[in-house]
Parts: C-alpha cells; sequence; structure tokens
C-alpha cells in the first residue's frame, strides 16, 4: 500500500503524537494538508476492497459525511492547524467510537 492510513494513525498526526512529531503540535499546517492525507481512507478502501463490500460502503458514507466538510474549511478558513488548541489533553477530538466505525 503506497499511502496506508487509519483513523488512529490520522488523529496521532493531529494530535503531535509520534516519533515525527513535536508533542502537542499537529503535524498538519493547513486544512488542505489534512483533507488530502485524509482522502487515502477512502481511496485506499475503494482501491483495496470489492466494490459493494462493508468496508467500501462506509468508505463511501465517510467521504460524503467528511469530504464536504472539509473542502468547506479549506474554502473559509486561513487559520493553520497548528495554531487549534489540540483536545487531546482535556478531552478527545475523535472519540473511540468514530475510530471504530470504519
Amino acid at each position: 500500500m503506497k499511502n496506508p492510513i487509519s483513523l488512529l494513525s490520522l488523529q496521532k498526526r493531529v494530535k503531535g503524537v509520534g516519533k515525527k512529531a513535536e508533542p502537542g503540535v499537529s503535524e498538519f499546517k493547513s486544512w488542505n494538508a489534512f483533507e488530502e492525507e485524509a482522502s487515502y481512507l477512502w481511496k485506499n478502501a475503494y482501491f483495496y476492497n470489492e466494490d459493494g463490500s462493508e468496508i467500501f460502503i462506509r468508505a463511501q458514507n465517510l467521504e460524503v459525511r467528511i469530504g464536504p466538510i472539509l473542502a468547506l474549511l479549506i474554502l473559509t478558513s486561513s487559520e493553520i492547524f497548528s495554531e487549534v488548541p489540540c483536545k487531546g489533553k482535556t478531552g478527545s477530538a475523535w472519540s473511540q467510537d468514530q475510530t471504530q466505525a470504519i
């Protein structure tokens, strides 16, 4: 897989957790950079799973729900990701249910 990704790895990169990350600082410096990486969630699912399979359908649902939101954020926000406070210390920006839903 050329661009492996999971919700958990994406979450860690947003929160600045991991080998390459500065603690508490998002690896993504723009919404566009985040959208590009997040889109591999559904692109990989489409490529590696049979059309109509449960994973394929879940990826379609994810793209339909998240894709337009990210597009709107890209168009309307000049804010860089690293300036957005990370909720990791007081509460998770992504719930456990969201990471397991895919």
